[in-house]
């Protein structure tokens, strides 16, 4: 059996993670998306004014 050189096998590796690694991203974002709720109120907490949940929204 022929021995791959490593730069081959680190190339292969690479581009066989590509499509992983966006997959996973598209997946999470997609996730963020359908998570009921509004994720400033998450970030400010129960007691949190109405102010404050505007000015991390518009953080973010």
């Amino acid at each position: 059996m022929a021995r791959r050189s490593p730069v081959k096998v680190i190339g292969s590796r690479l581009l066989q993670a590509l499509p992983v690694i966006l997959l996973a991203t598209l997946m999470v974002f997609a996730l963020l998306k359908l998570v009921p709720g509004d994720i400033a109120v998450t970030l400010a907490g129960d007691n949190a004014t109405d102010a404050r949940i505007t000015e991390i929204r518009q953080l973010y």
